[in-house]
């Protein structure tokens, strides 16, 4: 190993993968054909984001030596950075079939099954590392993270003491036990083993975002948003669809048959509100607490930039709605109402451009929600400038001649539509209202499926984005 290599993993060991890169490029400049680098070089492009060349230059190392178990290792681990967990399991198996007596390839096992949410099979395997390594201390990390899903809480304690005693400096320990504090409700202790984790490693960014957590958690409603999320987490993601869709097909029917519910009837409309003010909670509160941190001197400093501009672009929405208000109060035009509830809604796929990754999936989101914008002003301005005025027209020649068409309504005839002057007014109305309308429709089915369509998107990792200021 040249001392290129050499250097090359000290650096990646001090979370340093771009120095690192250029120096394992100037060892594959002597050894070109060195499986092992470029299944390393891999890992390094894969820390940077960089993902086709990481595949690219782990595809290489596999050409040369197709039965490298670190070839295979360093597959599923950028595999699984870029969310391929099927992927990156089948890489993993390789690896292990290679050499079964390797402890991080159980490890990693243990990680891919835990983002799959098969907790006993992740607690098999960071058992199965622990044999071969008891001093693994991922192992002893991913052995508490499974048992802690697994509501063995005693048990996740236990394996996390014993990391944190065998190794007080180890930052993902720390992380891990900030998390388990935090879905305590402790989140001071919570904070200190975050600000812990991000001194002996300020690139840790599962202590950044517990940093935030931990300062949002400071405001009760967001405790229990936060407690919500903490159990909903213990369940795999069908589950967790079959809950909220449940929950969504109950207030439905208990809104059909409200009439035969008898006395209970009156609990049917503080349910329906419950569950629109518990849908909204889910999509917004984290938007709603960083913009709240972000008006805060020291909540600020916790955020990185995507967080500020989610927070920003939620302030704009909200500041839209209160305009909206403010005018119907002013100018008593239900257009106006209509506006400000949907500008407020607007916020979901507003505050999800940022929930994405950068580059395509994100510029899609931002386009749909300018269309979104767009369709709901325009809207907004057709009931108001072209639809209403006329209809207010309509209203005042009624009542000019409320004599004649209180003799057609008892005449049984539709005196309205076959007026000299209601109909033109009506006919060259039909094309504003129904493009207003059609548009209407447009925000409601938009807004809604901005609510799943970023689960369908790659997320948002971009480290670029990462600012943290507090230390």
């Amino acid at each position: 190993m040249s001392q290129y290599f050499q250097r090359a993993q000290l650096l990646w060991s001090q979370s340093r993968p771009d120095e690192a890169l250029t120096e394992i490029g100037r060892h594959l400049g002597e050894e070109p054909h060195d499986a092992i680098a470029l299944a390393f070089r891999g890992q390094l492009l894969a820390a940077l984001d960089q993902k086709e060349e990481a595949l690219a230059s782990v595809r290489e190392a596999l050409t040369y030596d197709p039965e490298l178990g670190y070839a295979h290792f360093a597959h599923a681990r950028i595999l699984l950075k870029f969310e391929q967990k099927k992927l990156a399991l089948s890489a993993i198996h390789e690896a292990i079939r290679i050499n079964p007596d390797e402890p991080d390839f159980y490890c990693t096992q243990a990680l891919i099954y835990l983002q799959m949410s098969d907790w006993a099979k992740s607690l098999t395997s960071a058992e199965t590392a622990l044999e071969l390594n008891p001093e693994s201390e991922e192992a002893l990390n991913l052995q508490s993270l499974a048992l802690r899903r697994m509501g063995r809480r005693r048990e996740s304690s236990a394996a996390l003491e014993a990391a944190l005693n065998r190794n007080p400096e180890d930052p993902f320990t720390h992380t891990n036990r900030g998390w388990e504090l935090l879905e305590k409700g402790e989140s001071k202790q919570a904070l200190e083993h975050f600000r812990e984790a991000l001194r002996l490693d300020p690139n840790m960014d599962g202590a950044r975002t517990g940093i935030i957590e931990s300062l949002k958690s400071r405001h009760i409603v967001y405790r229990q948003v936060l407690k919500y999320f903490f159990w909903m987490s213990n369940f795999s993601p069908r589950t967790q669809m079959l809950i909220i869709f449940g929950a969504w097909f109950v207030v439905n029917f208990l809104s059909r048959v409200r009439e035969s519910l008898g006395p209970a009837e009156v609990l049917v409309t503080p349910m329906l509100y419950l569950y629109l003010a518990f849908v909204l909670l889910s999509w917004l509160s984290d938007s709603f607490f960083n913009l709240v941190l972000r008006l805060d001197p020291y909540g600020r400093l916790a955020l990185d930039r995507r967080q500020n501009r989610q927070a920003n672009v939620l302030a704009a929405c909200l500041v839209a709605a209160t305009a909206f208000l403010i005018s119907y109060f002013v100018m008593s035009d239900e257009s106006l109402l209509v506006g400000a509830l949907w500008s407020a809604l607007l916020a979901i796929p507003a505050t999800n451009i940022y929930e994405v990754r950068k580059g395509r999936p994100r510029q899609a989101m931002t386009l749909a929600t300018i269309a979104l914008g767009a369709a709901l002003l325009t809207h907004v301005y057709l009931y108001m400038a072209v639809i209403d005025p006329q209809l207010e027209r309509i209203n005042a020649h009624r009542l000019a001649n409320a004599a004649k068409f209180e003799q057609a309504d008892r005449a049984g005839q539709a005196q309205l539509l076959e007026d000299e002057f209601t109909v033109p007014v009506l006919t060259s109305l039909q094309g504003s209202i129904s493009l207003a309308n059609r548009l209407f429709r447009f925000v409601q089915f938009g807004i809604l499926a901005a609510c799943f369509v970023p689960a369908l998107l790659p997320s948002e990792n971009d480290r670029n984005e990462v600012d943290v200021k507090l230390n």
